[in-house]
């Protein structure tokens, strides 16, 4: 294969995992935005607490037992996993209202 189709190649994947990236985000904004229009912001929340809204990023197989760590935090609005999420868990989850997204690339997290 040519070298600059490779790089053109390449270049695509990194725009469309951007793409998605960008998408799943705003569907989780919006998925929370419909469920939680009432949301308090803690004043005493810092940027590493997890005392205000936020998503949960999960790159092992998600079931059972951290599914519900997950939901009993009671900040979570989304959770993004590299791999599957169980059937159970996804229906738990959104009996929650948390919204899900499963087998979303490793690279997309990443920067090159």
């Amino acid at each position: 294969m040519e070298p600059s189709l490779i790089i053109k190649l390449w270049s695509g994947c990194e725009k469309f995992a951007l793409l998605i990236s960008t998408k799943v985000q705003q569907v989780i904004r919006d998925i929370h935005q419909r469920f939680n229009q009432d949301d308090f912001i803690s004043p005493t929340a810092t940027a590493n607490s997890t005392l205000n809204p936020h998503l949960e990023i999960k790159t092992q197989y998600l079931y059972g037992k951290e599914v519900e760590i997950i939901i009993n935090q009671g900040t979570v609005i989304g959770v993004i996993s590299a791999n599957k999420i169980s059937q159970p868990s996804r229906h738990k989850l959104n009996q929650a209202g948390i919204a899900f997204a499963e087998n979303i690339p490793k690279s997309v997290f990443t920067h090159s």
